[in-house]
């Protein structure tokens, strides 16, 4: 999963050449790519921290099946 996010929707934010998140109105500069700037609310945000546990819980199960988990976890 990357570490920078910018696919979140946007929409211009009122002033010349800036940009909110469409679901959380947070100006893109606060965010940063960010994540967890994204107001704890937001849509995106939610969507987007589910996808990551799901890969988390299939990345230890894949690690279950191909062997068990190694020493370092």
């Amino acid at each position: 999963m990357p570490d920078y996010y910018i696919d979140y929707p946007q929409e211009e934010d009122g002033a010349m050449h800036s940009y909110r998140c469409k679901h959380c109105k947070l100006n893109t500069l606060v965010i940063n790519g960010l994540l967890e700037n994204h107001e704890p609310h937001c849509s995106y945000r939610i969507e987007r921290e589910v996808e990551l546990h799901k890969a988390m819980l299939i990345g230890q199960q894949a690690k279950i099946v191909l062997g068990g988990v190694d020493e370092a976890d």
